[in-house]
């Protein structure tokens, strides 16, 4: 049946229906798999809304639905005007949709304001962006609704000079960052994983350095830049892009007060390099297994909201460790409007991807709607979009 389905057409379509009804008359209660190939073969037929029934008995047999069956269930309700339906279903379905998926419901935006409000407020729920082999498809729908569908390339403080309007902001509030800061110090920075690579010593006396020397303009994770294209770099190498990253942060970008943070084996750098980077910043060496990645939260956070850390690291696994998981969002946040990335690009110059002052998902308002893009194939959640 499920392979009918790939390839269909009417007599197809019969083969299916009769293989269903030749299935149903076995009065046989049939495994999860067999249901499933069945939800995703009548999907393209006129009896797809069978579909309801043989996922409630797999839900009830405690067993999950295929993302096939899933997306192809949904796509049908779409294709067949039952909306809300196939949106009530794509809600209980805690993955990632198909671009088919989407197209059909894009099918049925140009006639229905809701629904199409209902596809940008699902993206921007989601945190989607939507892949640029689909967003054709996306602007021809809002282009029959009176909206002038153009790709434009957001200014880095959030402005769109296609239709001259700032994007929303992404920030914390005072008290979000408060509960930020007290949530990562306490099950991030003092949580038990924490000791399994870090010793409770090294932390004390870390944190007694970062009130003697911070607050801080900015905390680099040095072997993180140091490292960037530099794989087997010699340590005159390492040592050397660190501190042209030093440099164009004490004069181009004007920080004052910078900590480096990086593993005591950088000692055996050369020595008239090492003492430039002590020049340049405070210098926190760590054991060569300690997680430095955590002494860069707890120094960031420790100096305040208006600190930022360079690194290319996505922090998820701090994310995960958060003991009040309604801060996820929060974190995500400060970590998007904080962190700077960095990179070397065909001329072997650096360059710093600033932080993101607007919110990188699908916005609308009364006059606009923005739709963040992306080259990938499929759609992907925004970890943290480095444009």
């Amino acid at each position: 049946m499920k392979l009918c389905a790939t390839c269909y057409d009417e007599e197809n379509e019969e083969l299916i229906v009769n293989a269903y009804d030749d299935l149903r008359k076995m009065n046989i209660d049939f495994n999860s798999e067999v249901l499933d190939a069945c939800i995703f073969a009548l999907a393209g037929t006129k009896l797809w809304a069978n579909g309801i029934e043989l996922m409630k008995i797999i839900r009830r047999n405690g067993e999950k639905i295929s993302e096939d069956a899933y997306c192809a269930f949904i796509r049908a309700a779409f294709k067949n005007k039952k909306f809300d339906l196939g949106y009530e279903t794509l809600k209980s379905f805690n993955q990632i949709p198909t671009n088919e998926v989407v197209i059909e419901w894009c099918n049925l935006c140009a006639d229905d304001d809701e629904i199409a409000h209902k596809l940008v407020d699902f993206f921007a729920w989601k945190k989607l962006t939507v892949p640029l082999s689909i967003t054709d498809k996306i602007q021809s729908s809002f282009d029959k609704k009176n909206h002038v569908g153009k790709y434009v390339t957001i200014s880095p403080d959030g402005y769109c000079s296609h239709c001259d309007t700032y994007l929303e902001k992404n920030e914390n509030t005072d008290t979000e960052f408060s509960r930020l800061r007290e949530d990562v110090m306490n099950s991030v920075i003092r949580g038990k994983d924490v000791f399994l690579k870090t010793n409770s010593t090294e932390l004390r006396s870390f944190e007694n350095f970062v009130k003697m020397t911070g607050p801080y303009d900015i905390v680099v994770d040095g072997l993180n830049v140091a490292y960037n294209n530099l794989a087997r770099g010699s340590k005159y190498e390492l040592s050397k892009q660190l501190i042209r990253m030093l440099r164009h942060l004490a004069t181009v970008k004007k920080h004052k007060n910078i900590l480096v943070l990086g593993k005591q084996h950088m000692n055996s750098w050369p020595k008239e390099a090492l003492a430039t980077i002590k020049l340049l910043s405070h210098c926190f060496l760590t054991e060569r297994l300690s997680q430095d990645d955590t002494f860069l939260l707890y120094a960031t956070l420790a100096s305040g909201p208006n600190t930022f850390f360079v690194s290319n690291d996505f922090m998820r696994d701090h994310i995960v460790c958060l003991k009040n998981k309604d801060l996820t969002e929060v974190f995500r946040k400060w970590q998007w409007s904080h962190q700077i990335y960095h990179l070397i690009n065909k001329d072997d110059e650096l360059e710093l991807l600033p932080p993101t002052t607007f919110k990188l998902t699908a916005q609308r308002t009364e006059t606009s709607v923005h739709i963040p893009c992306s080259e990938e194939d499929q759609k992907t959640s925004l970890d943290l979009p480095k444009q």
